[in-house]
């Protein structure tokens, strides 16, 4: 199966392969040849303040938001 992710310039993508985060997509249209519908790529606004998503520790700890976010520890 091949899958077509297009990402606008005002968003981003998050790539995730077999649940695993694999890296941030850029404008433009991505093609992922993918037969057992393992990749995953949710495209979000840069525009939005925030960013709250269930894997975002592993996110964070690749380093890919490190020039592009602030991220703090919530206290709840």
């Amino acid at each position: 199966m091949l899958k077509t992710i297009k990402v606008r310039s005002y968003e981003i993508g998050i790539y995730f392969r077999d649940d695993e985060f694999k890296g941030l997509l850029g404008v433009g249209r991505h093609w992922f040849f993918d037969p057992l519908r393992k990749v995953t790529v949710e495209v979000v606004s840069q525009r939005a303040p925030w960013l709250a998503h269930e894997k975002l520790d592993m996110i964070v700890k690749s380093g890919a938001l490190k020039d592009r976010a602030v991220v703090r520890a919530s206290a709840y």
